[in-house]
């Protein structure tokens, strides 16, 4: 009974916390466009957006390995990232919005993290839990979430988007507040000597590269493809609208996903996922409605699932167990950095040349992945300990 009412809570949580994400994620570049931005600022805000995660993200792992534990942490965290929030209705210039959003990113980034660990641990004490089951949950969250503020900021305005994200977070604090965790506070944090071990590998190496260039177009896509909605003449309610259908469409192919790599091994479908997101970049930039968009927009929920799946599995099979949480602490960073080139170059793009012109570029760029990962399956073929 316990064991079930566990589940429940981390479900409910989970569907809680990724539509606190849906209601700002989605609308964020907007937001700040209706502050008085221009694009070239807008990347920049957005820049420091993803890159301050990189240096935030093992502090905070420290801190709820060593210190608070991951439930408290998460609290924190959350209650952090509320009051932070509040400060952008009182942040009207580039200054003052920059600082109000690394105040806000130093609470808000590492969340998701912290959460992971949280049910990874919970798990080792409850069998039978899986963690593929909680995620699903929080795809759902984000979908509904994201259809819902389509709705809400086409009725209040975009100025409250932080506000429903305080109150989702309130929620969840809530949440958390039931759920009890025995496990102390044991993990070791990550030394530098294991980062090394670990890009002694050409394959870890030409993959981060691949999986960072990747980024470089999916994080820009994700920032500035409502502004390419808007263009093509959709409103706010339609990136709601989009960003729902796509989280839906991601469902069945995380689910499945193990299946497609044990048939066609992790690179193959990586190269998949980057040879989709150039072609949907490329076409997106030659369409001129709204509704064209967002059907070719739909894929998105193919490639991004294949990336995550095929990624997690070849990054879990190369490396020995003893590093594969080093592993991941420098797969996340290169990710983020990725979106950090992303954000801060997309901008100045949009501002000097437009929004279709990025989209031609993310798929040049995304078709650049495409090659180190072609170059990267020649030397897993050549590697005696070869990825299945």
């Amino acid at each position: 009974m316990e064991h079930r009412k566990l589940e429940n809570r981390l479900k409910l949580y989970y569907i809680v916390y990724f539509a606190s994400l849906a209601a700002f994620l989605p609308f964020i570049a907007v937001y700040l466009q209706g502050k008085g931005l221009d694009f070239g600022r807008i990347g920049i805000i957005l820049a420091v957006f993803s890159i301050t995660g990189v240096a935030v993200q093992p502090m905070w792992g420290y801190v709820s390995d060593k210190l608070l534990g991951k439930r408290r942490t998460l609290m924190v965290l959350l209650l952090g990232a509320t009051a932070a929030a509040l400060g952008f209705n009182r942040a009207y210039t580039f200054a003052s919005i920059l600082a109000v959003m690394l105040i806000f990113v130093f609470f808000q980034s590492p969340a998701a993290m912290v959460l992971d660990s949280l049910v990874y641990e919970l798990a080792e004490d409850n069998p039978g839990m899986q963690y593929g089951r909680f995620r699903l949950m929080g795809s759902f969250g984000f979908a509904v979430g994201a259809l819902a503020m389509g709705q809400f900021v086409t009725m209040a305005g975009v100025s409250r988007i932080f506000w429903v994200f305080g109150a989702l977070s309130l929620v969840g604090v809530l949440i958390l507040s039931g759920i009890r965790s025995g496990r102390g506070n044991s993990h070791a944090p990550l030394r530098m000597e294991d980062v090394g071990g670990v890009l002694g590998d050409r394959r870890v190496i030409f993959f981060l590269v691949a999986v960072g260039v990747l980024n470089i177009s999916i994080g820009s896509n994700n920032s500035y493809l409502p502004v390419l909605m808007i263009s093509t003449g959709g409103n706010l309610s339609h990136v709601g609208l989009m960003s729902f259908l796509i989280a839906m469409v991601e469902l069945p192919f995380f689910f499945n996903g193990d299946r497609l790599i044990v048939k066609y091994g992790p690179l193959r479908m990586l190269l998949v996922s980057g040879v989709i997101y150039a072609g949907r970049f490329f076409i997106v930039s030659t369409l001129d409605n709204f509704m064209t968009v967002m059907a070719v927009q739909l894929v998105q929920g193919i490639s991004f699932a294949l990336y995550m799946v095929s990624s997690m599995h070849y990054l879990n099979s190369i490396v020995p167990a003893n590093m594969k949480a080093t592993a991941m602490t420098v797969f996340g960073a290169m990710t983020v950095f990725g979106n950090f080139l992303g954000n801060m170059f997309g901008g100045q793009i949009i501002e000097s040349t437009g929004v279709f012109v990025l989209f031609r570029v993310l798929a040049a760029v995304s078709l650049v992945s495409c090659a180190v990962v072609a170059y990267l399956a020649r030397i897993s073929r050549n590697a005696e300990d070869q990825p299945a």
